[in-house]
């Protein structure tokens, strides 16, 4: 896993989702289980990081499990959990089929990253809720599909695999929004709306803020994740471009984090 510097931000003060300047806790900008080392500290009220911990583990207990693991990335329960095996659906040649399970290092691992529609609010569409699926990028490694089949003796293997797209754009968007947080302190927006009450799932309106960057995914390959910021010159709109596992060129997704008046430097 590439090394990640460890950055400790000057403390906020306030919870950066709800303004409570209660009991506040340190918040991960990039969760601590995808190998974050950025701490915004005091930033997020006990209530608050109890519903972006909810999302955070929906997404990386799910879809980002196998991954987290392959890539022997940071975990607090040293991964003791982590399964040991994975079942797969096997069909034989003769066409009956049943389910065994396989050992983790010897099944196939791939990763599903959804693609989505860009921001609602950049490209004007019929917009009503959610996030809206364009299609899945799939991410292979380990053994491959054709090997594993061939193996078993197989004609055919499957597997299901989780998505979670709803909490995966969501933990998106509070990647994005608290480093841009980070940077540029909570009175950045001047108070204009932020993505911050749609990263609470307030309202159901994730996929106005975060889509997917239709270009074909770069690799960085001295970057785990890469999260960059920009002001739209048009509309003032700060712009976040995150990249999970950029080492693998994965795709890339667009956060609309909030309208500011200032400039946020880029990172």
């Amino acid at each position: 896993m590439a090394d990640i510097p460890k950055r400790r931000f000057p403390p906020i003060n306030k919870c950066i989702y709800c303004g409570d300047t209660g009991r506040l806790t340190d918040e991960h900008i990039v969760p601590y289980a995808l190998g974050g080392r950025d701490v915004l500290p005091e930033s997020s009220c006990v209530a608050c990081a109890k519903i972006t911990g909810k999302v955070e583990q929906e997404v990386l207990r799910g879809p980002l499990h196998q991954l987290r693991i392959w890539f022997e990335i940071q975990s607090r329960t040293k991964h003791r959990d982590a399964p040991v095996t994975k079942p797969l659906n096997v069909v034989a040649a003769d066409g009956t089929s049943k389910q065994i399970d396989v050992g983790f290092t010897e099944s196939p691992v791939v990763c599903g990253f959804p693609i989505f529609e860009l921001p609602a609010i950049l490209a004007p569409h019929e917009y009503k809720s959610g996030v809206r699926l364009r299609a899945i990028f799939s991410y292979a490694f380990g053994a491959t599909p054709q090997q594993v089949t061939q193996d078993l003796g197989a004609a055919s293997i499957s597997w299901t695999e989780k998505l979670a797209l709803p909490s995966f754009a969501r933990m998106l968007a509070k990647i994005a929004y608290a480093g841009c947080v980070a940077q540029g302190g909570l009175d950045l927006f001047d108070g204009e709306p932020t993505v911050a009450s749609s990263i609470l799932g307030k309202q159901d309106d994730i996929g106005w803020w975060v889509g997917t960057v239709p270009i074909p995914p770069p690799r960085y390959d001295d970057h785990l994740h890469r999260v960059t910021y920009r002001q739209e010159p048009r509309d003032g709109y700060v712009r976040s471009e995150v990249q999970l596992f950029a080492n693998a060129g994965l795709p890339v997704y667009a956060v609309i984090v909030g309208r500011t008046s200032r400039w946020v430097q880029s990172t």
